[in-house]
């Protein structure tokens, strides 16, 4: 243990962990995304209010009982600097990061209680083996979790 925070210390004088979004240095008791760039993230809040513009995106689809967004996504803007972190630069601990704060809204709102299951969705061959993993598992597990549901 001793070893693996000493070697974890050493490399953090040569590597030192920068936010994924700014590139400024991260506090000790940060981890991967900075407390100012977390304060910047477009919440929708639909999950806790009765706005249903994400529903009637799939009016006529498929049949939905409820749906939501973490976030607002503008192009060039952080939450797609941070997608590209998670599907392009192996950055696979955000799936994780933002499924636990999805899932945890999730459970708060309670709207999302009658939930059976989180199902993710799957990768194409192609994608999937050069990529090695597919982005969306992680925050599908850390969503099952939080609402005490089996993931798919």
């Amino acid at each position: 243990m001793l070893i693996d925070k000493t070697y974890k210390n050493l490399l953090n004088v040569f590597f030192p962990p920068l936010c994924l979004a700014c590139k400024d240095l991260l506090s000790e008791k940060e981890a991967d995304i900075c407390v100012n760039c977390r304060h910047e993230f477009p919440l929708t809040g639909f999950h806790f209010s009765e706005d249903f513009s994400m529903k009637k995106l799939f009016y006529g689809r498929i049949k939905i009982e409820q749906a939501t967004a973490l976030f607002y996504f503008q192009k060039n803007g952080i939450v797609q600097k941070i997608i590209h972190q998670l599907k392009y630069q192996n950055q696979k601990q955000l799936g994780a990061f933002f499924g636990k704060w999805l899932g945890q809204e999730l459970k708060d709102s309670g709207r999302f209680d009658t939930v059976d299951a989180v199902v993710g969705v799957p990768m194409h061959k192609r994608k999937l083996k050069s990529r090695g993993y597919n982005q969306i598992t992680l925050f599908g597990l850390e969503i099952s979790k939080a609402l005490n549901v089996p993931y798919y």
